[in-house]
């Protein structure tokens, strides 16, 4: 019997405390709440406020903006980049562009290339798409071709060997 006494103050005991921790914690709770409520709503109202400072259009903010997005923005596309004929007064009158020569001669039916004095196999690296006309080209007239990637002209022209 005395075990059972003991056993149910021990419950009994455990009831009350648990019950006024929880009562304890709920308070808490409900206090440090409503602390953190008015902090947030205060939070917000300041966010609200500083969003709205930020849509106003300043011209010192703009031109700032400008400067600093040119920076990272990429160099804008050149017109006719890569490689395209040109016309014989373009070739003569454009500085921008070096300038360079390439001479075509056929020897045993096969062609062969000097660029400026020095033998060279491939030229598709340096014409491109445009080497096709000039083996189309029957009449082995002299053509004009402008690399942009190289920022150089080409005077294509046949030769003797």
């Amino acid at each position: 019997m005395r075990t059972a006494i003991g056993f149910a103050l021990a419950y009994a005991s455990g009831l009350i405390s648990g019950a006024a921790l929880v009562e304890y914690r709920r308070r808490s709770q409900a206090e440090v709440g409503t602390n953190l409520f008015a902090d947030s709503s205060e939070r917000i109202e300041a966010e609200r406020e500083r969003l709205r400072k930020a849509r106003e259009f300043s011209p010192e903010a703009a031109v700032e903006h400008a400067a600093v997005a040119a920076r990272y923005l990429p160099e804008p596309p050149k017109p006719n980049a890569g490689i395209h004929l040109i016309t014989e007064t373009e070739y003569m009158e454009d500085e921008d562009f070096d300038k360079s020569v390439l001479e075509v001669f056929e020897e045993d039916e096969l062609e062969h290339f000097v660029l400026d004095g020095t033998r060279t196999m491939d030229v598709l690296p340096i014409f491109g798409e445009t080497w096709v006309f000039f083996q189309n080209n029957d009449e082995k007239e002299t053509f004009y071709v402008r690399n942009h990637l190289r920022k150089t002209d080409y005077e294509v022209c046949w030769a003797k060997p």
